[in-house]
């Protein structure tokens, strides 16, 4: 138990640090977070302001990463799953579908939430032109 909890401290600490790096008073970060009226530092604009760069390995490269290592764990573990089911009874491999439709949705919504996101910003970045409304 020591290690998740070790592993969890360690990820909430990249996640402070990564979110906090733009406040820390140099020219690169200037007026970061402000940009936005939603204090979204991703700007999917074809200018490229300050940070641009850091703002593309968070938003972009670092969730895509996450959704791509979220999703093959789901995957891993369902496949886990099914292979120590197919030992027991059939009456209870009823309950395999159901766990398959569970872990499908919690990999959908997270891809639902962050695919518009990512799928913006590499088309800003191929200098493609994203209405503001």
């Amino acid at each position: 138990m020591s290690k998740t909890r070790l592993l969890m401290a360690g990820g909430w600490v990249v996640a402070g640090v990564l979110s906090g790096l733009p406040l820390i008073n140099i020219e690169y970060f200037r007026n970061f977070y402000g940009r936005s009226g939603v204090c979204l530092a991703l700007h999917i604009t074809p200018e490229k302001p300050n940070g641009w760069e850091y703002s593309v390995f968070v938003f972009l490269f670092l969730n895509l990463a996450s959704f791509t290592i979220i999703a093959m764990g789901y995957l891993w573990m369902y496949v886990v799953a099914r292979t120590t089911q197919q030992a027991v009874k059939k009456e209870q491999r009823s309950s395999d579908s159901a766990m398959a439709r569970r872990m499908t949705l919690i990999v959908a919504t997270d891809a639902a939430c962050w695919m518009p996101i990512i799928l913006l910003g590499v088309l800003s970045l191929w200098g493609f032109t994203v209405p503001p409304q």
